[in-house]
């Protein structure tokens, strides 16, 4: 029994440190965003902010670049650290001015 619990204590232990940490999870997807920015003149050039919360940068007056988080391939472990962020969508609204 006194085995069987420091084998779950070791697995649950070994989980839980695997995760990154915010401050590096969040260097991670800054750096996407911004080399995202970088390659794309319109976005960087009216650069306007970026929300790591929302993963989103907004740029011009109206538009905006989303990002999320890439599919968990399947098989792969549920704990563990988050997946990367990738390229989600460009969005431009119409104004009626």
């Amino acid at each position: 029994m006194k085995v069987l619990i420091f084998v779950l204590l070791l697995t649950v232990s070994s989980q839980v440190h695997s995760a990154l940490p915010p401050d590096v999870r969040n260097q991670m997807d800054l750096k996407v965003m911004l080399d995202y920015a970088n390659k794309n003149y319109e976005v960087i050039s009216q650069l306007e902010s970026i929300s790591l919360k929302e993963f989103t940068i907004y740029y011009s007056d109206n538009c905006k670049v989303e990002f999320k988080r890439e599919a968990r391939k399947e098989g792969a472990p549920i704990v563990g650290s988050e997946t990367e962020l990738i390229f989600k969508k460009k969005v431009c609204e119409m104004t009626n001015d």
